[in-house]
């Protein structure tokens, strides 16, 4: 009996990875089991190079119970449609996991001659070759990119089998999406019963899988990041009775919100979507419209588009105008990798502007609290008349999870009483409007300005998420997205007797430094753990007016953290 599993697709780019990991957890999902996911898209489609870096991987891990992370590094199943992906994947494979190889002749002569399987444990392995089982079957010949369409309907009837899941959730799957290709739709049909079959017809053994404790999932749905910022932001709308002016231009990976808000058009009335030709143009009349308090401008984009709409930002805290900037950040600068994920853009969206322009930055850490996040947030754009940077990232946005379901028609409306500009910050003369040239009238300006900002730190529910124990060796700080798996792998530690606490920012400007401050002499060590070149480390340090003992874990491969390299290393200075 399995109550927590791990399903490992990986692939070359192009093959349909990720469709097929989104339609085998669509499917645990409506089996009410909860899930989380983790994916790996290289930055090129069909590369010919055909490296390790050009593998497309999809990580579901589901269970009958809670669970904080994507991986649990157990109860695997492998599902690998190269050589390359196989040996990508040889230090995860362990006694207890299951393999399912589909390899062309050449490849497969090969990991047979080599003494690969002897070195490795693992429970039981299945040879696949879909392309031939295709061929044969169906007497259809195909090229390679039609393969790739139609062979994952194969891997998923095979799939269910070993999971013992029924095929009737698959078919309803592709027949709403396949909706108007009826022939389509009836050929991945056959092969989803094709590979069901195949795994009856060698008798494989099936894995007893455990219920789950919900009844059902009908209270939940399955929604990546972006998807979540979209409802988070209807949501809202409804709710204070407030108009959204979205602009954007295209950015991978912000660029589906765009998709999502047009998709849910029929919600949300008071919805106006500009596709802009720059990010420049897209902050300006988001501006333009906040000017006009029955709407909100929102802004998404990417770390070079947010490099671009700073100037304009500026112009936006001079005049105290509600506004939100999502910026779901990658690897950087400039172009860099858009599919892999970095928490690079934290310094710029704090310190970016010119001159004393203070912006409240937050950042997402959960996909099942995005909705009640964007709420807040918009709700304070307007109390304290600012712009508000909200900081993704590549993991949230593009990674699946459970959130409940919202019901637009069961929302209660409450109106945001707009208070008149609080700093009056323009230095210009009222009457004439020509330029005030007292310098102490600007600095009480930046003052005024500051002092509004300082208002987020009373909100302290919001601001930060922690647990400090009395007394411990080793307090871990981190933010935004690394949060889930940060938090699993404490869990893991203080149940082997480790005295670890953490403090995860929410709000990163103003940053709630005092908490540290109070309780950092309760630890012997402070830990920082982030995704970028130790960029919260160092404005710890710039904050501190005490001697911390600080010290930091950093990562910048494009990948995000694992459990077991946080527990290796916790251990180690323990």
């Amino acid at each position: 009996m399995k109550s927590d599993i791990n399903i490992i697709l990986s692939g070359y780019s192009g093959e349909g990875i990720q469709f097929m990991g989104y339609h085998l957890s669509y499917i645990l999902y409506i089996n009410n089991y909860y899930i989380k996911t983790y994916n790996n898209i290289p930055s090129e489609i069909l590369s010919p190079t055909k490296t390790i870096t050009d593998l497309s991987e999809f990580i579901i891990r589901f269970s009958n119970k809670k669970i904080n992370s994507y991986f649990n590094f157990k109860n695997n199943i492998f599902l690998f449609t190269n050589y390359i992906s196989f040996k990508k994947n040889l230090i995860y494979i362990k006694y207890y996991s299951i393999l399912i190889l589909d390899f062309n002749d050449i490849e497969l002569k090969k990991i047979l001659k080599s003494n690969i399987l002897n070195k490795i444990k693992y429970k039981y392995i299945y040879y696949l070759n879909s392309k031939k089982k295709i061929n044969i079957k169906l007497k259809i010949k195909y090229n390679i990119l039609e393969i790739n369409r139609l062979k994952n309907s194969f891997y998923i009837g095979f799939l269910l089998y070993l999971l013992n899941l029924s095929i009737n959730t698959s078919k309803k799957f592709l027949k709403k999406k396949l909706i108007h290709k009826k022939k389509l739709f009836l050929l991945n049909y056959r092969l989803l019963k094709l590979g069901y079959k195949i795994g009856k017809k060698n008798k494989i053994l099936k894995i007893n899988l455990l219920k789950n404790k919900l009844k059902s999932n009908i209270t939940n749905q399955l929604i990546n990041g972006n998807l979540g910022i979209t409802l988070g932001l209807i949501f809202s709308s409804i709710k204070y009775n407030k108009g959204i002016f979205y602009s954007s231009y295209p950015i991978t990976p912000s660029t589906s919100i765009n998709y999502y808000l047009k998709k849910n058009l029929k919600y949300i009335k008071s919805l106006k979507i500009f596709d802009a030709e720059d990010e420049i143009s897209a902050i300006n009349t988001s501006i333009g419209a906040s000017l006009y308090n029955k709407y909100i401008g929102v802004v998404s984009t990417s770390g070079p588009g947010m490099s671009l709409i700073q100037e304009s930002l500026g112009l936006a805290v001079v005049y105290e105008i509600p506004l939100i900037i999502i910026n779901v950040q990658r690897v950087g600068p400039s172009t860099g990798y858009p599919t892999k994920i970095e928490q690079s853009d934290l310094m710029q969206a704090i310190y970016g502007r010119h001159g004393e322009a203070p912006i409240p930055v937050f950042a997402i850490y959960k996909i099942s609290n995005i909705i009640k996040l964007i709420s807040f947030i918009f709700k304070l754009s307007f109390k304290l008349q600012t712009p508000i940077i909200i900081l993704s990232d590549i993991s949230i946005s593009n990674n699946y999870s459970l959130s409940k379901k919202l019901k637009y028609y069961n929302i209660k409306i409450n109106n945001i009483k707009i208070k008149k500009k609080l700093v009056n910050n323009i230095n210009k003369d009222k009457c004439i409007g020509g330029l005030v040239t007292d310098i102490n009238n600007h600095y009480n300006i930046i003052k005024k300005r500051q002092s509004k900002i300082n208002y987020i730190l009373n909100y302290k529910k919001i601001n930060y998420l922690f647990n400090i124990d009395k007394y411990g060796k080793i307090l871990i700080i981190s933010w935004g997205s690394t949060y889930e798996i940060i938090i699993e792998s404490i869990n893991k530690l203080i149940k082997k007797k480790y005295k670890i606490g953490y403090i995860h920012f929410i709000c990163l400007y103003p940053i709630q430094y005092e908490l540290i401050e109070n309780n950092y002499y309760k630890f012997k060590k402070i830990v920082v753990f982030e995704l970028n070149n130790k960029q919260l480390y160092y404005i710890i340090k710039s904050y501190s007016n005490i001697n911390l003992n600080l010290f930091y874990y950093n990562k910048m491969n494009g990948q995000s953290f694992t459990i077991s390299e946080i527990v290796k290393y916790i251990k180690k200075i323990y």
